[in-house]
């Protein structure tokens, strides 16, 4: 399980409010890639946290995150 600190920044508004994203792609140490992991991104500030699920190549997206400093776990069986 992975556990990294990340800085959102802006990437365009919604409703008068900017917001980014989390994205990526899962992957094993040997650099194989995890189907259906489960990523979660946990805002430091207000403590809201927005899951999602890695697709069948890894490959996960957290979307409209507000700016800030967020903690991204992954956990996959």
């Amino acid at each position: 399980m992975a556990l990294l600190a990340f800085v959102v920044l802006p990437t365009g508004a919604l409703a008068q409010q900017e917001t980014g994203q989390i994205s990526g792609t899962v992957i094993d140490p040997n650099g194989a890639v995890i189907a259906n992991a489960t990523v979660a991104a946990r805002s430091i500030d207000t403590g809201r946290e927005i899951t999602a699920q890695s697709s069948a190549e890894g490959a996960y997206i957290l979307p409209n995150l507000l700016p800030g400093v967020y903690e991204v776990s992954v956990s996959a069986p």
